[in-house]
């Protein structure tokens, strides 16, 4: 006896997906990433992170991943790898290495020492330069990717004087357990001639500098899959209400069913109650099954063709109507009653017209008074 398999979870399903759909998920991180460390997330008063959230969701569509069930636990890779490579990949390390330096490659401020003490940390340092020194420290808030949210440095900062060629500062209630940057500016008047950073991270253990690199990169990527995540539900229930809307319309008779709708001729695209296309004139022939509803169809007494009731010009063969003409309803496609006007059979090829018919509609053979005709067998019994 055959056992029968379990069926198979949703992650079980995500992992087998296609090729394509794969591509789509890599290409969706690669290019998260990538905004991300270009800061494009902080841009624009918050647009940026609705530009990454749109790629997230969009780029897997473009390859093929439409179900909703893959989407949503895609967008829980898609968060924890942004936030794992954005704080171990470059917030943490970018910290940590420029808590080194001890010389500015770039600039004249060298010889760089921070010592802590009493609630306050002394700061020591070389300038070969000329202008006024100023020494700024702040404390670091946020860090997301390479982008820094700081304290106010207005009171951290403090203008230096050298003693014997070093300058020296001390910063008081300094708290522990928190990453800081330091910045150097030498100013010539209002111009700034010379600048250098680093950062301080002496006062915060490993363990600690992991968790705040963590944190604030899930913070920041956590805005962005609340909107990647309310896309979500949002198109969701407008697909819905599109669905609904359209088989509404498609009840009432007012919207062709998808795949249909077209022009045979051309390809254009034709709306219920058109008799003939837009664009190159063709004569519509509406199939049975997606005749409007609320309009009765009518035959034309001189082609056969089915028109609207209240139409005063046939759009295929352009035989005029008024109020006298004497035309057939058509109920359906089985059900064919006969109102003032005799159907009669076609000795060509057997199809029903209407006994004045001069050409048969269907096979094109033409009439005059003096052609026999055979009358349908229904037709004769009455």
């Amino acid at each position: 006896m055959e056992q029968q398999q379990a069926p198979q979870s949703n992650l079980q399903k995500f992992l087998k997906t296609k090729p394509s759909m794969i591509l789509g998920m890599v290409i969706a991180i690669g290019l998260g990433i990538l905004l991300m460390y270009l800061g494009v997330f902080s841009q624009c008063c918050g647009i940026g992170y609705m530009v990454v959230a749109c790629v997230a969701l969009y780029i897997p569509k473009f390859f093929g991943l439409s179900k909703i069930q893959f989407l949503v636990i895609f967008g829980v890779v898609f968060f924890a790898i942004l936030t794992v490579f954005g704080a171990m990949v470059v917030s943490k390390p970018m910290l940590e290495n420029g808590s080194h330096y001890q010389e500015f490659s770039d600039s004249q401020f060298h010889d760089v020492t921070f010592a802590y003490s009493n609630g306050g940390v002394d700061v020591t340092f070389q300038y070969d330069g000329t202008g006024d020194v100023k020494f700024c420290f702040y404390q670091v808030q946020l860090v997301t990717y390479q982008f820094i949210t700081k304290t106010s440095g207005e009171s951290f900062e403090h203008a230096v004087t050298p003693t014997a060629g070093v300058y020296s500062v001390r910063i008081d209630n300094i708290p522990q357990g928190f990453a800081y940057q330091y910045h150097f500016e030498a100013k010539n008047g209002e111009v700034t001639t010379v600048s250098a950073s680093g950062y301080y991270t002496d006062l915060i253990n490993d363990s600690d500098m992991t968790k705040f690199c963590l944190l604030y990169n899930a913070y920041s990527c956590g805005i962005i899959i609340v909107l990647f995540y309310l896309m979500i539900i949002l198109t969701t229930i407008s697909r819905r209400n599109l669905e609904k809307t359209r088989a509404r319309m498609e009840a009432e008779g007012r919207l062709y069913p998808q795949g249909y709708g077209r022009c045979k001729e051309c390809g254009s695209i034709v709306l219920p109650g058109e008799t003939c296309c837009r664009k190159c004139g063709a004569y519509i022939d509406v199939p049975d099954e997606l005749r409007h509803k609320k309009v009765d169809m009518v035959q034309c007494s001189e082609c056969g063709a089915e028109i609207p009731e209240d139409a005063k010009v046939c759009p295929k063969c352009g035989a005029t109507f008024d109020e006298e003409e004497e035309v057939v309803y058509i109920d359906s496609a089985e059900n064919k009653t006969e109102k003032k006007v005799e159907m009669v059979q076609c000795s060509e090829c057997g199809s029903m017209i209407p006994e004045d018919a001069e050409v048969c509609p269907k096979c094109g053979a033409k009439f005059d008074e003096e052609e026999e005709i055979v009358v349908a067998e229904s037709e004769k019994k009455k």
